[in-house]
């Protein structure tokens, strides 16, 4: 759903795709503090679509990403991206439901 959105220019994904970008430089610039992958990482999933043709194994092979980390770093991306396309101050303990919320009734609006 997030990667359709992304890639769909429409005045109703701009939203979307502000908060993509937000939470994409925010971890750029953790790339840059932390010497991490996330520029790579982020455009596999987000951008490639990876997950359309691979695992999640897949991932964590082409990366050489170990399964906890792989998973934490992907929480991490799905969270600051709820929190900044609901414009919210934190992040509800639900955020994958409340992110598929949001964008299902942005998507039917």
């Amino acid at each position: 759903m997030i990667v359709s959105a992304l890639k769909d220019n429409t005045p109703q994904n701009e939203r979307l795709q502000q908060a993509y970008h937000s939470m994409y430089d925010h971890f750029i610039d953790e790339d840059d503090l932390h010497n991490y992958q996330h520029r790579i990482l982020l455009d596999a999933i987000y951008v490639e679509n990876f997950y359309r043709t691979h695992t999640v194994y897949a991932l964590e092979y082409h990366f050489h990403l170990g399964t906890k980390n792989l998973l934490e770093t992907r929480k991490n991306y799905l969270q600051l991206l709820t929190k900044k396309y609901l414009n919210l101050d934190s992040v509800p303990s639900d955020y994958r439901i409340v992110l598929y919320h949001a964008l299902r009734d942005d998507s039917f609006t």
